[in-house]
């Protein structure tokens, strides 16, 4: 039977806007936010007067059932994460480009836990994603997700496999799915990437804005973080323990990741005390090391007893390779402090800490010449000189290194744009907008190319698709409800 919880299904109903039900539709374009809270509205009435339109979904881990908007099959699972994941990728700065170590990492998740979870059948998919912030991640279907900073604070082995553990635990037990009072799951994936803290206030600037993607790209931090409750966060830690066991590795070293967050806070002059577990959906660091050490003391007490020596820590193969990994995370944070001085001469209207900038992303290029976003931030310097000549000539390098970086692609249309090479422009944003379908960009500025390539059908599909996916009162929504006016004026 499945238990439904007035009060749960009105706040889920309510925030969810019809969104399971448009699962199989997800490559079409979207409803603007307006329409969406306008279904919501008529959803709730729905749910009100028409109880059976609710569903029952199963956890294939415990076989309970549990309230959602309607069944998903595998299938549209699959092709969830799938519509979402290029999106994901692109506005958390793309693929960490280590091959030798995305192959090391993929092994052990896809072909040494995946196949000892509860759902082996999944086509299951792992990537490390190009970003300072501290985060690992999961959708539906699974695919999942670590960032480059995340990874450059793990210690052992064992560690990363209890992690990424605890990531299929989610997929595992459907946990996206559950009806938790908060938004049907295709609205908050859709509001997760696009709008964000860190992306509202770029999302105010407009559309051909030079600093608009390194502004976001990398800024996942916490957005990427489905909001689990404090009970599935802690199931999800039972399964990572589970599965790292399974597949050979001593589960103990899960509790390091939490030990680790709770000293990064502390650094930062934090404390956790009762009132952030009661306001807060994830359980306290704290808590999670004593529910680690309690699950494993109960179900594997040998383990608990330092009795299961052949049990993986680590091996000295990951520790080479996380340690190539850190000498680049060095780097990297060079380039976080340039696109801080890039912003402030935005900001101060002065162009000298661009010369500062500049000479720091020439290092960090010389030091990871294979790592494209070297080359575009470097663009992006050249940009704001008003200098589209170099911009170009190293926005083609980054596009040689990686010609499924958005922010290359994007920039390069725009440069190309800048310059009145309108089909170039438009290859490249089409490019961009592949890569990145749920940002309003890309769509926007091929608009204009459209209407300057005398095609004025073509622009008003293009702002109509800016429209769909950018939050409401934004910058670019303004000013493609705007260009689509003029062009039926004109009509």
């Amino acid at each position: 039977m499945c238990s439904y919880a007035s009060q749960g299904v009105i706040e889920t109903a309510a925030a969810a806007g019809g969104a399971v039900r448009r699962a199989q539709s997800l490559r079409k374009a979207l409803a603007p936010p307006q329409l969406l809270r306008w279904l919501s509205s008529l959803l709730l009435l729905a749910v009100l007067t028409a109880p059976g339109l609710l569903g029952c979904c199963r956890d294939l881990v415990t076989g309970e059932s549990f309230f959602c908007l309607g069944e998903l099959s595998v299938a549209e699972e699959v092709e969830l994460g799938a519509a979402v994941a290029p999106s994901f990728l692109a506005q958390s700065g793309g693929r960490y480009p280590d091959l030798d170590l995305g192959a090391y990492l993929r092994e052990i998740v896809v072909t040494k836990l995946a196949p000892r979870t509860h759902r082996p059948e999944l086509p299951w998919s792992f990537d490390i994603v190009n970003s300072s912030q501290p985060n690992a991640f999961a959708l539906p279907g699974g695919k999942v997700f670590i960032t480059r900073g995340l990874l450059a604070r793990l210690e052992t082995e064992g560690q990363f496999a209890h992690l990424m553990g605890h990531e299929l635990g989610h997929i595992c037990h459907r946990h996206a799915l559950r009806g938790q009072g908060r938004s049907a799951l295709f609205d908050l994936l859709l509001g997760i990437i696009i709008i964000g803290t860190a992306e509202r206030q770029v999302l105010q600037t407009g559309p051909d804005d030079p600093l608009l993607v390194t502004s976001t790209a990398g800024a996942i931090g916490n957005l990427a973080f489905l909001p689990f409750d404090r009970g599935q966060e802690l199931e999800s830690d039972q399964r990572g323990i589970d599965y790292a066991l399974a597949a050979g590795y001593d589960p103990r070293e899960g509790r390091k990741t939490f030990e680790m967050f709770l000293r990064i806070k502390r650094e930062a002059g934090q404390r956790e005390t009762v009132f952030d577990e009661l306001f807060n959906t994830h359980p306290l660091d704290e808590r999670r090391i004593d529910e680690i050490d309690d699950y494993i003391a109960e179900r594997h007490p040998a383990i608990a007893a330092g009795q299961r020596h052949e049990l993986i820590a680590s091996r000295p193969e990951f520790e080479n390779q996380i340690g190539r990994l850190r000498q680049a995370d060095e780097v990297y944070a060079r380039l976080d402090t340039a696109r801080a001085l890039i912003g402030d001469a935005r900001k101060r209207k002065n162009q000298s800490p661009l010369d500062s900038a500049e000479e720091i992303l020439r290092g960090c290029a010389r030091d990871l010449p294979q790592h494209a976003r070297f080359p575009v931030a470097l663009a992006v310097v050249a940009m704001e000189r008003k200098n589209p000549a170099d911009a170009l000539r190293h926005l083609d390098r980054a596009c040689a290194l990686d010609p499924q970086l958005f922010e290359a692609r994007f920039f390069r249309g725009v440069v190309y744009r800048e310059t009145m090479k309108w089909d170039s422009a438009r290859e490249e944003l089409l490019a961009a907008h592949e890569l990145f379908p749920m940002s309003p960009f890309p769509s926007f500025l091929l608009g204009e190319v459209c209407e300057r390539l005398e095609d004025p059908a073509e622009a008003a599909k293009w702002y109509r698709a800016a429209i769909d996916v950018a939050p409401a009162g934004s910058e670019v929504e303004r000013r493609a409800r705007a260009r689509l006016r003029d062009l039926r004026h004109a009509a």
